[in-house]
């Protein structure tokens, strides 16, 4: 059992998101918007993170924050991880970039309980991560590229070490989910 089979099978229901009959996987934040992932693979498992919970032990503060999805999926050769912060405006704050940098110890965790099920340690090919700030539009600010971003493009800007990808638009193909801005 791979480790998208297995976190089906040790998730709560409520914490999965499933796909539509078209291949679809809607992702809804609730009462302020909703993003079509469109032609997804039936091994992909998306987690809404918002309904993982959190530890109880753990004080609030920003080592509670996280992004609101995670897709995992794999195959014989790589290990994907895609994490999805929806914002309805993109303003370029830093805020959704710390929800998805917080987010990786959670992604973790449910890798070490993966590995201790399976007597094995996950690291099996090693994990591609993506990191995805998804929203409607950007704010009228936002300037920090040297031209304004088009909607439906995917823009990629280094934060504390790590790639974010921002993308504009009411749907994005899964593929451009795993390539990214740098189509790779």
């Amino acid at each position: 059992m791979g480790l998208a089979d297995y976190l089906r099978k040790i998730l709560h229901s409520k914490a999965l998101v499933s796909r539509t009959d078209e291949g679809n996987i809607i992702l809804r934040e609730k009462d302020v918007m909703e993003i079509r992932v469109t032609k997804t693979p039936p091994t992909v498992v998306a987690i809404n993170m918002q309904r993982i919970g959190s530890f109880s032990g753990v004080n609030n503060g920003e080592w509670t924050k996280k992004c609101d999805y995670l897709l995992v999926c794999e195959d014989e050769k790589s290990c994907f991880a895609i994490f999805i912060d929806l914002k309805k405006t993109i303003r370029g704050d830093g805020e959704p970039e710390e929800q998805l940098r917080w987010s990786l110890p959670i992604y973790r965790y449910l890798c070490a309980i993966y590995a201790v099920h399976s007597d094995c340690e996950f690291k099996r090919f090693g994990t591609t991560v993506r990191k995805f700030i998804i929203g409607e539009k950007y704010h009228e600010r936002f300037d920090k590229q040297p031209v304004r971003p088009q909607p439906g493009a995917v823009q990629k800007e280094t934060y504390k070490g790590t790639e974010v990808h921002t993308y504009v638009g009411p749907r994005i193909p899964f593929d451009l989910l795993l390539r990214g801005a740098n189509g790779t």
